[in-house]
């Protein structure tokens, strides 16, 4: 699914139009594979693993 997103984010962006789209998880240990050759990020809010629990 979020391949899906970032096709369709880097779609608007060629048309000039903004979309994005938050992922949320109560999983402290989440962790994603690249999406659409793009490494997936922790907001800076949540970048240290003790800002997750």
């Amino acid at each position: 699914m979020l391949d899906v997103i970032a096709d369709q984010a880097r779609r608007a962006a060629v048309v000039q139009r903004r979309f994005f789209a938050l992922v949320h998880s109560n999983d402290p240990d989440i962790r994603f594979e690249p999406v659409g050759a793009t490494t997936v990020m922790w907001n800076s809010d949540e970048w240290l693993d003790s800002s997750r629990r």
